[in-house]
């Protein structure tokens, strides 16, 4: 589909466009190489993305993500010129929550990486066996991978876990807004032992998206994982790299320590993708060391 024609059908993304393109043109033809390389792949979150901030989010959520673009942009330049575990997170400033959020739902939308990446794990909730299971989400963020859990994996009991309360409030106005039942979810890391009285859960499938890079030890939280997933389960997991932000804690540098990393903790690995970071459809994807996400779904190797 040309973008002209996706513009007529997805009224709110276009209304986004226009003040997007009105404001900083760089961005808004990094949301046409977006559609130029998903198609198909954007019409779900154009379709509700742009919805939910126009209700949610404050009339200026455009300016306050382009502004958020920029910040960000600052720490990259610094991190590319002296990449280290300190430059990678930059001074470590706290983000306003709501700019946060706002940031997460809306490069979705016009970046091709975080498109990408959502489009993976679309397919995998598709994936999974039509039969009951339980699923944890592991960080609820803005709550859209929990509604994608809802949309594509309806058999699944979905709970989602995060330290922040506001995560689950802002998760349970999305799932209203998106027509879809509220989760169970629980105020509390996934690796801290349950309250007195609760059993610990095994899952059947497991979402870490865009979680380990913000943890120091993500071998842990990987084991976590291992132990937490039930025979015949699969998790799906992503790692950035040499991708610079407020909360990088762990700096992931290459592929190789990413799969070494999934392989330590036990997995094998059943699908993988490096997913660049890129401005235009022919841009090269890697000068020096690879920036982007790397995603896998991954399950217990034969040998544990």
């Amino acid at each position: 589909m040309e973008f002209d024609s996706f513009l007529e059908k997805n009224h709110a993304f276009a209304t986004m466009y226009e003040a997007i393109l009105n404001a900083d043109p760089v961005i808004a033809m990094s949301a046409r190489t977006t559609h130029t390389l998903l198609q198909c792949g954007m019409d779900e979150p154009a379709e509700l993305i742009p919805r939910f901030l126009e209700h949610w989010a404050p009339v200026d959520y455009v300016d306050r993500y382009l502004k958020r673009v920029h910040t960000i942009g600052k720490i990259q330049t610094v991190f590319n010129l002296t990449p280290n575990a300190l430059t990678l997170c930059g001074d470590r400033l706290r983000v306003d929550r709501v700019d946060y959020d706002i940031a997460l739902l809306l490069s979705i939308c016009v970046t091709s990486h975080r498109a990408r990446l959502m489009q993976k794990l679309q397919n995998f909730y598709a994936s999974l066996p039509s039969r009951e299971g339980a699923l944890a989400i592991i960080g609820l963020g803005t709550g859209y991978e929990y509604v994608l859990a809802r949309r594509h994996a309806p058999q699944y009991l979905a709970i989602g876990y995060d330290t922040d309360s506001e995560a689950l409030k802002t998760a349970n106005s999305f799932a209203v807004f998106a027509n879809v039942s509220e989760g169970h979810h629980r105020h509390r890391d996934f690796i801290s032992p349950p309250p007195a009285g609760e059993e610990r859960q095994g899952y059947d499938a497991i979402v870490a998206c865009e979680l380990l890079e913000h943890v120091d030890e993500p071998a842990g939280v990987l084991a976590h994982i291992h132990s937490s997933l039930n025979p015949g389960g699969k998790a799906f997991v992503t790692m950035a790299l040499n991708i610079a932000q407020e909360d990088h804690v762990f700096w992931y540098i290459s592929t190789t320590q990413c799969i070494e990393q999934i392989h330590a903790a036990g997995f094998e690995i059943l699908e993988s993708e490096f997913i660049p970071v890129r401005a235009t459809p022919n841009a090269r994807v890697e000068t020096g060391a690879p920036r982007g996400n790397y995603a896998a779904i991954i399950t217990h190797s034969a040998a544990t």
